[in-house]
């Protein structure tokens, strides 16, 4: 198997993971990152983002974190950012390149 077969194996096993796991608005909120995978990011960031609550964004994280979807990537005193980990970078690849094809 090409490795473009294996991407597209891991990414629908990580898709399927990720929507047992992860109700459908903490997954959507996952899909929207999906212009830069590898990119770190604060709360604050997604608070802009996403037009919602620190609180909801705490969350959320938490909860990506707790499925490994997310981790932390640094810190720089109370401000965290966090980047997304392999199985997120690898089902979210998959998300850009289906949207770019939607909206041609």
């Amino acid at each position: 198997m090409e490795a473009d077969g294996i991407h597209a194996v891991l990414r629908r096993r990580y898709r399927t993971e990720a929507a047992s796991s992860l109700n459908e608005s903490v997954l959507g909120r996952l899909d929207t990152l999906c212009d830069e995978p590898a990119a770190q990011f604060m709360q604050v960031e997604l608070v802009e983002r996403w037009k919602v609550s620190q609180a909801f964004v705490s969350k959320t994280l938490a909860e990506w974190q707790r499925f490994g979807y997310a981790r932390e990537a640094g810190r720089d005193g109370r401000r965290i950012s966090y980047e997304l980990t392999g199985p997120a970078r690898v089902m979210l690849t998959g998300v850009a390149a289906a949207s770019r094809k939607r909206h041609r």
